[in-house]
Order: structure tokens, then C-alpha cells, then sequence
């Protein structure tokens, strides 16, 4: 399956619909049947990099127009790329490597922050319902306990003294 975004006389996105792989010439088709000027977008495609299909992990194949297309997104034919047009914050910029809008600050890695929009900052998230010695996972977006919890046998919660897990509502056998 093929997505295709069709593109307004302003070069704005106004529907993405997705198209057999057997259909011959989709473009064509698609202005023959609906009309308008269309072009091809990925799904897979994020900042410029090419994804494995519903997956955070780059395929290594190209990416197709640097982002996914969406509706009210444009359609910058002179360069060949879909971005929103929106910055999610006034002080944000669009970076024209990926055609994400970023603060001028990178974010931290060490753990979930906000963006402080009157401060112009990254403020960092307290560590809410954790404990001190779980470590904050970028890759997943979350904190983890440094051994991992057993699969099976549980309930487990986590004691943070002995730094181990435990069976926090074992199941009394009756003889």
C-alpha cells in the first residue's frame, strides 16, 4: 500500500488516502478520479530518516519527501519535502535537515522533560512514582529498575533497600 497526499494550488496538503500497490500510474489515476495534483508520501518517513515498518528502528532504505505528509502540512515542491507549518512553540525553528520545528536547546537525555515556552528551557520531570536507583531509558521514554523483574511467578514489587524483587502477593497453597 502507497499513501498519496493531495496537494492544493498553495502547496498545502489537503487529504492523504492510501492506493493499492497494484495500481498502475497513481497519480494519474488519482487526478483522473478525484481530481487535483497528487504526490506520493511514506509513512515511514520521519525527519528525514526511513523507518522499518511500526517500528522507532531506521530501515537504511531513503526517505520519501523527509516526512509523512498531513493534512494542513506543505508541500515544498522546489526541495521535495512535506512539514507542518506550525511550530509547536513561537521560539522553535525549523530545522532544514529534517523539517522538524526544535528548540534552539536540545532536550536532555537523562529523563522526561517539558518544554518552558516563557523560560525558553527544557524543565526535567520529577521522578514520580519511581525509585532513586531506576535508570531513565531514552530509547523506550522511561525509567527502568536496574535488575531486570522476573517474567514469571508474579505479582513483583520492587524493594528498594535490598534493590531486588519480590513477590508482593503470593498465593497461599493449601494442603
Amino acid at each position: 500500500m502507497a499513501h498519496y497526499a493531495k496537494i492544493n494550488e498553495n502547496n498545502i496538503v489537503e487529504e492523504v488516502i492510501v492506493v493499492s500497490d497494484n495500481q498502475l500510474n497513481p497519480n494519474k489515476w488519482l487526478s483522473e478520479l478525484l481530481g487535483g495534483t497528487w504526490v506520493q508520501t511514506s509513512y515511514n518517513s520521519r525527519g528525514g530518516i526511513h523507518y522499518s515498518s511500526n517500528s522507532n528502528t531506521p530501515s537504511g532504505k531513503p526517505h520519501l519527501r523527509c516526512n509523512y505528509a498531513g493534512i494542513g502540512f506543505i508541500y515544498d515542491p522546489e526541495i521535495d519535502v512535506f512539514y507542518n507549518p506550525e511550530a509547536p512553540f513561537p521560539s522553535w525553528v525549523l530545522n532544514k535537515t529534517t523539517y522538524i520545528w526544535e528548540s534552539t536547546i536540545p532536550k536532555p537525555t537523562d529523563g522526561p522533560s517539558w518544554w518552558n515556552e516563557d523560560t525558553k528551557e527544557w524543565i526535567k520531570f520529577p521522578k514520580l512514582l519511581q525509585f532513586n536507583s531506576w535508570i531513565w531509558n531514552n530509547e523506550l521514554q522511561q525509567y527502568e529498575p536496574p535488575v531486570p523483574m522476573p517474567i514469571n511467578g508474579g505479582p513483583w514489587s520492587w524493594d528498594e533497600i535490598d534493590q531486588e524483587w519480590y513477590l508482593s502477593n503470593p498465593i497461599a497453597k493449601i494442603d
